[in-house]
């Protein structure tokens, strides 16, 4: 386990990708998220107030995709 977060954080490093709780955070979890689902996605884990605990890396926000390769998800 200490040897895939090293890997981890070694990926992160190189790539130019960190978890940093003090800038603006792009949500990447759901309501209900644990932990460890956060991370198997690849995304920061911070727990704080009136912020998403589940965010993404600096440097690694998702990008918008073309409305032909969106899939209908449902409503609120």
């Amino acid at each position: 386990m200490l040897a895939l977060w090293i890997s981890l954080a070694l990926i992160s490093l190189v790539s130019g990708q960190v978890c940093n709780p003090y800038t603006n955070r792009v949500d990447c979890g759901y309501v209900g998220i644990t932990e460890g689902q956060c991370q198997s996605k690849g995304c920061c884990w911070y727990p704080t107030d009136n912020v998403p605990w589940c965010f993404f890396k600096s440097g690694g926000q998702p990008s918008c995709k073309p409305d032909a390769l969106r899939n209908d998800c449902g409503t609120f």
